[in-house]
């Protein structure tokens, strides 16, 4: 049986009512109209307000000018997004509805609820199982949540240098567990348990290391969870550590830092293990307060053409 198409009426009073907080899926039951007909109704406003007078004229006109209560109308609920997806996931609906992906919110509860229901250790509140279920669902971070329903999301739902990005739709689902469980960001390297947004199953955009904050931030975290001795403040000893690597090239490469190298700034030094020692002594120099682990007028430091820091090898 063919729908019959809302009256203006209808469509009039669907917007006012989720003006007024009425749940955006009693307004599209009480009204009988779908999603669809709901975005192009608000898309519409500026033309029902022509065709309006008096009190709802002047309700019209508030919500046309003014962007984030505009926004607030398509906030659907975490249970409408629950149905939409296990719609999808059943064959019911090709799509999520139009305007799912305009609330923040709506994108807060799908990516929680898909990710949690696909891997049921993340909806625990312990952070520990979380950070450990992250990190178990795929080498392939990418590709697994394209195969969970989440293609579209990656690419509409966030700013132009996050588009197809794992690291994006992780972010959201850390949102809501933070909101969920009260505990600090799973990306919060404070802490014993946490996710390294530069990737664990998964590579950060390029845009990510285009910011020497981030690849400071990385390198010298990186390191030091795995050399914790690397975080002394004793220059002797950090100089001495850094001469014992096994291989600083094929070690770098190992902790996941292949990226850094590869994108140095300064040719000669791209893909060497110098790029990365650099960068850690930026760091370890505002850390400390000590002298580069370079510097020539101490008695220790590390000399740059010595086959531990420029190995090719």
């Amino acid at each position: 049986m063919k729908r019959k198409k809302p009256t203006l009426e209808n469509k009039v009073n669907a917007i006012l009512d989720r003006d007024e907080g009425i749940p955006y899926s009693k307004v599209l039951a009480v009204y009988d109209i779908t999603p669809t007909q709901f975005h192009r109704a608000v898309q519409s406003i500026h033309s029902f307000i022509q065709s309006t007078a008096g009190t709802t004229r002047q309700a019209l006109e508030k919500i046309a000018s003014d962007a984030a209560r505009k926004r607030e109308l398509f906030r659907m609920g975490e249970e409408f997004i629950r149905e939409q997806y296990e719609g999808m996931l059943e064959g019911r609906q090709g799509k999520f509805c139009d305007s799912t992906l305009l609330h923040p919110e709506n994108v807060e509860n799908l990516v929680y609820y898909a990710l949690a229901r696909n891997n049921p250790q993340l909806a625990s509140k312990d952070r520990k199982e979380v950070v450990e279920g992250i990190k178990g669902i795929s080498k392939d971070l990418a590709r697994y949540l394209k195969s969970i329903g989440l293609c579209g999301l990656m690419l509409y739902a966030f700013e132009k240098e996050r588009i197809n990005s794992p690291l994006a739709v992780l972010e959201v689902f850390d949102t809501v567990y933070q909101q969920k469980t009260g505990d600090s960001s799973l990306f919060d390297l404070t802490q014993k348990e946490h996710l390294h947004e530069w990737g664990d199953t998964f590579y950060a955009p390029h845009s990510y290391w285009h910011n020497p904050v981030n690849v400071e931030r990385a390198v010298y975290h990186i390191l030091t969870e795995n050399n914790p001795q690397l975080a002394s403040k004793d220059r002797n000893k950090v100089i001495e550590d850094i001469k014992n690597f096994p291989g600083p090239k094929g070690y770098f490469y190992k902790l996941g830092l292949a990226s850094v190298m590869r994108q140095g700034p300064e040719k000669r030094k791209q893909d060497l293990p110098l790029a990365i020692l650099e960068i850690f002594d930026r760091v370890y120099q505002r850390k400390t307060g000590n002298p580069s682990l370079f510097d020539k007028t101490q008695e220790n430091y590390l000399e740059v053409g010595k086959r531990n820091i420029l190995t090719r090898r």
